[in-house]
């Protein structure tokens, strides 16, 4: 994300993230400020069950991460 090309997203709007790491030896923990990930697909496996309601992820190298929506709260909130 830039200055020039932010991502916008609604409060409610349902928004698709793909993130990856790639390596060689090093993981990365994922989060949004502001956000709760409803559903999140640990491993970019679709088959298997997500891990829901989380704010933050640990994305191990070489694999990906794919959110089918992530819930972005207002300010006092």
């Amino acid at each position: 994300m830039t200055d020039h090309y932010p991502m916008r997203a609604k409060v409610g709007e349902t928004v698709r993230l793909f993130f990856g790491v790639g390596g060689p030896n090093f993981p990365s923990s994922f989060h949004v400020i502001g956000a709760v990930f409803d559903r999140a697909h640990q491993f970019g496996s679709v088959t298997s069950p997500p891990i829901e309601n989380l704010q933050s992820i640990l994305v191990p190298p070489g694999l990906p991460i794919s959110w089918n929506s992530f819930s972005m709260f207002q300010d006092g909130w």
